[in-house]
């Protein structure tokens, strides 16, 4: 799919396969869910790189990854990770990668299947929240945005620079669930709050310069000029 440009329409097919499978079958869910976690964590790579599927992806997938596990014979044995390397999946869904400089605000639209960023390179992304996918570069502004928000009905983003209204185009898939009421996530610093606890320390790779919460997802926009998706369970 990567090679043919359509490495979006790995997420929705890998949900239509969830859906399709039986309960009861719980190594080829736990195989459909991993491959998920696979593609939204490592969609830059294979984008960019579709031939690295089974270097750097690989490399850098979780030890307990059913992919990695099963393709374990592929890991280039020339590469070995001196760091600590991550067990399983963290909460990580997705980092969505483009802009050239850093993030400069972050906002969620109205119905959570969008998250737009805007960037000190001059440029305002549309992400979906399901895929990652960039929906669409809305051009360069004549000043930076520092500022963002949506419109009530979704069809303009407020910006300290003036409105832009957006393209309508239908977006198949979220990745916001129902949140429990007592649920309450907060940004401060370099840590993710659960109800006022100190709950996920974000590392230096992960300085901050814009954040918004909606329900159980945090988006983080970075100074590296990515934008990561995390969803607190």
């Amino acid at each position: 799919m990567s090679l043919i440009g359509e490495l979006s329409r790995c997420v929705n097919l890998l949900d239509s396969l969830q859906a399709l499978a039986s309960p009861s079958a719980k190594l080829v869910l736990d195989f459909l869910y991993d491959a998920k976690r696979f593609v939204l964590r490592f969609q830059s790579v294979l984008t960019d790189a579709p031939l690295q599927i089974y270097c750097s992806a690989l490399v850098f997938a979780p030890e307990r990854s059913l992919i990695r596990q099963t393709f374990v014979d592929q890991v280039p044995q020339r590469v070995k990770m001196l760091s600590m390397k991550e067990a399983d999946w963290d909460a990580c869904r997705s980092t969505l990668e483009g802009h050239s400089s850093r993030v400069s605000a972050v906002a969620f639209s109205p119905d959570g299947q969008l998250v737009a960023s805007a960037s000190y390179d001059k440029t305002v992304r549309l992400w979906e929240v399901g895929s990652g996918t960039c929906r669409s570069t809305l051009g360069s502004s004549s000043g930076y945005i520092t500022y963002i928000d949506f419109s009530p009905g979704g069809q303009v983003l407020h910006t300290n620079q003036g409105d832009i209204p957006l393209p309508r185009t239908p977006v198949v898939t979220s990745l916001l669930r129902p949140q429990p009421q007592s649920l309450y996530i907060v940004v401060q610093d370099q840590w993710i709050l659960r109800n006022q606890q100190r709950f996920l320390w974000l590392p230096p790779e992960y300085r901050l310069s814009s954040t918004v919460v909606r329900e159980n997802i945090a988006c983080l926009g970075l100074v590296s000029g990515r934008v990561v998706l995390l969803r607190i369970l």
